[in-house]
């Protein structure tokens, strides 16, 4: 149930409401409470009037009713969908001007053949989209619980002066207020060489995953959004796929039929690290996989659960709580680890 205000000036003392999509749909009252029952996008429209004259106004898109929360795990690889406006609000864009929008491209995907996608060539440097998710239901977990987000990207740099930015936030209110999860550079974005003409990636090669890992106790709620946030910075046009979103567990694991010698080019950077760290790896098949941070003594700080994917993986991980000195970063397999040590500045 929504309540709307009336905020006509000049001794108002006649109001016409038309509520698409809520119940009533219309209503005389100066201040009415309406429903809303399905997910949608709806428009408001308010007729008021002093016995004279009338004057009417319109906000478009002024009310966003999201599906009922979704819980955990969620797999997301836009398969299902024509366009953003037919994901029943699963996913919304929102864009800030006139530039382009994401939507869902049928052609290029790393699952099946479809993704979303911002055609961010030649947009102006500044332009903002974002894209964003329905509500899930984490209210149930406990601080002991881990909750991690994958997601793949397919982006290419035009020059080396470029500086888009994709921005993963996460909102425990509706989204009136977002939190930065992760901010992801066109340097680290880019897949392979510069390319000026539009870019569609070709194989599953031109992708590259990305997780998440700091998805604390402060975004345990029953209402919990993602939104992912791109500005415009010069480069080329980015794509997104398979979104998944999951529990994880702090017990260590193995590589799942996965020996340590098909996980390669295993690479820390920055490093030395000060907030935060990346762990780059490549898998010669998906797997389950432990990235676990330990002291020199081998006392564990934390591990992660992670479902890697085949191809190059970027495991981000939060360091800022961690004390000045080296660490190691252990990637558990069947009774041996690939270690590559780090230090915290």
């Amino acid at each position: 149930s929504v309540s709307f205000i009336d905020q006509s000036v000049h001794t108002a003392s006649s109001w016409s409401w038309s509520f698409p999509g809520g119940t009533p749909a219309t209503s005389n009252e100066q201040n009415p409470v309406i429903t809303y029952n399905q997910p949608g996008v709806y428009s408001v429209t308010l007729t008021a009037g002093d016995g004279g004259s009338t004057d009417t106004r319109t906000r478009s898109a002024y009310i966003v009713v999201v599906p009922k929360q979704a819980d955990l795990p969620f797999v997301e690889s836009f398969e299902n969908y024509s366009s953003i406006e037919n994901t029943n609000n699963v996913w919304r864009e929102m864009d800030f001007g006139n530039n382009n929008k994401w939507h869902i491209f049928t052609g290029a995907g790393h699952t099946g053949n479809r993704s979303a996608r911002l055609l961010n060539l030649n947009q102006p440097d500044g332009s903002m989209d974002d894209l964003i998710s329905q509500a899930f239901d984490l209210s149930n977990y406990t601080p002991s619980d881990v909750v991690t987000m994958s997601f793949r990207t397919s982006f290419k740099r035009r020059n080396n002066t470029n500086n888009d930015r994709l921005r993963l936030m996460a909102s425990t209110d509706c989204g009136q207020t977002w939190s930065t999860r992760r901010t992801l550079s066109s340097l680290n974005l880019a897949v392979g060489d510069n390319q000026s003409t539009s870019w569609v990636p070709a194989s599953q090669d031109d992708w590259k995953t990305w997780h998440v890992t700091n998805i604390n106790q402060n975004f345990f709620v029953d209402n919990l959004m993602f939104k992912f946030e791109f500005m415009a910075g010069g480069g080329n046009n980015i794509y997104l796929d398979d979104i998944n979103i999951y529990e994880g567990t702090n017990d260590p694991l193995s590589i799942d039929n996965l020996s340590l010698e098909q996980v390669t080019d295993v690479v820390l950077y920055p490093n030395p690290a000060d907030n935060e760290m990346a762990v780059q790896l490549s898998l010669a098949a998906s797997a389950n996989l432990s990235v676990r941070i330990v002291d020199l003594s081998g006392k564990e700080i934390e591990a992660h659960k992670i479902q890697g994917q085949s191809g190059e993986n970027v495991v981000l991980l939060d360091v800022a709580h961690l004390a000045q000195g080296m660490y190691m970063v252990e990637i558990i397999g069947a009774g041996a680890a690939v270690v590559k040590p780090f230090m915290k500045k």
